[in-house]
C-alpha cells in the first residue's frame, strides 16, 4: 500500500502534495486503481459506522428503578462494592502526621582563598545551598532550620571540591569516595 493514498484519504498531504498525488494518478495507471481501490473500501468503511450510528430501530431494553437497586443490593455486588469503598478510603485518607518543628542551625567554615562556598545535605535534598562570605574575614556562613533528627551535609568549594565541616566530629564515607558531616538536630524544648 503507498502511503501517499493513505494521507490522501485522511486529508494530512500539504497542498503540494496533493498536487503531486493528482498528477501521479493521471499519469500512473496502477496508481490510479490502487487508490480507487482504496477509496471504495474507505466509503464501505465509514457508510458501515455511519449507518450503525443513524439506526433507529435498536431498541434498549427499559429497566425500573426497583429492578436496578435490587440488582445493586445483591451481596456478590454489595459486598465488592464496600471491600473498594473501604481499600481506597484507607488509600487516600490523610495520615495523622505530627508537626515536627524547624530549628535554626547556623553552620560556618573558614575558607579564605575561595570565592564560592556552598552546602549540600540530606536537609536540602542534597541540593547546593550557597553560604555568604562575611565581609573580609575569610568565614562563610548559612543560617538552615533543620528538622529534628540526624542529618549529613558537605560544603563544596569553588562548585566541584567537596570539603567535610572540620567542625564537627562525626564524618562517615560516602558512595563517592567523599566525606560527609554528620550531626543531630535535638529538640529544644
Amino acid at each position: 500500500m503507498n502511503s501517499m493514498i493513505s494521507l490522501f484519504i485522511d486529508d494530512e498531504l500539504t497542498i503540494d502534495e496533493k498536487k503531486t498525488f493528482i498528477e501521479k494518478v493521471r499519469d500512473d495507471t496502477s496508481f490510479y486503481k490502487e487508490s480507487s481501490q482504496m477509496l471504495q473500501q474507505e466509503m464501505l468503511i465509514r457508510s458501515d459506522v455511519l449507518e450503525d450510528a443513524l439506526r433507529t430501530d435498536i431498541e434498549l431494553p427499559q429497566k425500573s428503578w426497583i429492578v436496578i437497586m435490587k440488582n445493586l443490593l445483591r451481596p456478590t455486588v454489595l459486598v465488592p462494592a464496600a471491600m473498594a469503598c473501604i481499600i481506597i478510603f484507607l488509600l487516600f485518607m490523610p495520615l495523622k502526621t505530627t508537626f515536627k518543628p524547624d530549628y535554626p542551625s547556623r553552620f560556618v567554615v573558614y575558607q579564605p582563598d575561595v570565592g564560592k562556598v556552598e552546602i549540600a545535605g540530606s536537609f536540602t535534598e542534597w541540593k547546593r545551598v550557597p553560604l555568604k562570605k562575611i565581609s573580609n574575614s575569610g568565614y562563610w556562613e548559612a543560617m538552615l532550620k533543620l528538622p529534628e533528627g540526624e542529618h549529613r551535609y558537605t560544603y563544596i568549594l569553588e562548585g566541584e571540591t567537596p570539603y567535610a565541616d572540620p567542625t564537627v566530629l562525626t564524618m562517615e564515607k560516602d558512595d563517592f569516595g567523599g566525606v560527609n558531616s554528620v550531626i543531630q538536630v535535638e529538640s529544644r524544648a
